[in-house]
């Protein structure tokens, strides 16, 4: 899955403190210090400041939980560079898809001028169609996500998870022994302030937090 080109010494990676990312961000530190690669890992999350009790907004305190944990997991303290947190623009509704989309160039751009080589995020395929009716999450689902990716969306960017769903993902976990370590210390839930006791606990119900369970079993 993690393939490092000799050319590339900047790697931009998107963490949210979700599955994907980590589990993504952790098989590049151990693909740096394995091989003993100069490569240095510059942590992006994406911080939406309205409303201002959005789950997203707790970003970056997942990623920074996560990060801390793949550096203790795999004993390095010299991959990560100072996390970078991303404000797109500012807006009381939710982005549209159009604005989505241009905040991510922009954010790409950003990365590439901080002297990045390339800007890599995890973003898995929904759940068999079946198993989105079972569990009704078709009605609210990422449609893009239906289909599979191509890995390098451009030059410059590249999704490793595009042809996988979450389950995968649950094997790479169990592969490299973290369902107990870092997995734990991951968020999906989107679920607001009166389901989640303030985010402390997941809500159970949204549609990332079925996926999360029908993929690992278990909310944490």
């Amino acid at each position: 899955i993690i393939n490092i080109d000799k050319h590339i010494k900047r790697i931009a990676i998107s963490m949210s403190g979700g599955v994907d990312s980590t589990i993504l961000s952790y098989l590049y530190c151990k693909e740096i210090k394995e091989k003993k690669l100069d490569v240095k890992i510059l942590p992006v999350t994406w911080r939406r400041p309205y409303p201002e009790d959005n789950p997203k907004t707790w970003n970056i305190t997942h990623a920074k939980k996560v990060i801390d944990a793949i550096q203790l997991l795999l004993d390095v303290d010299n991959i990560y560079e100072d996390h970078f947190i991303f404000y797109p623009m500012h807006s009381t509704q939710p982005l549209t898809e159009e604005q989505e989309y241009k905040e991510w160039n922009r954010l790409q751009e950003i990365c590439v001028n901080k002297g990045c080589d390339i800007f890599v995020y995890g973003s898995t395929t929904n759940p068999p169609l079946q198993v989105m009716k079972q569990l009704d999450l078709v009605e609210h689902r990422q449609v893009h996500r239906d289909k599979e990716t191509p890995r390098e969306d451009t030059y410059i960017k590249y999704n490793p998870f595009g042809n996988a769903d979450k389950k995968c993902l649950r094997d790479l976990y169990d592969q490299h022994n973290l369902l107990d370590t870092l997995f734990p210390l991951t968020r999906s839930c989107e679920g607001d302030t009166q389901w989640t006791r303030n985010y402390v606990l997941e809500c159970g119900t949204c549609w990332w937090c079925k996926e999360r369970y029908w993929a690992f079993g278990k909310p944490r």
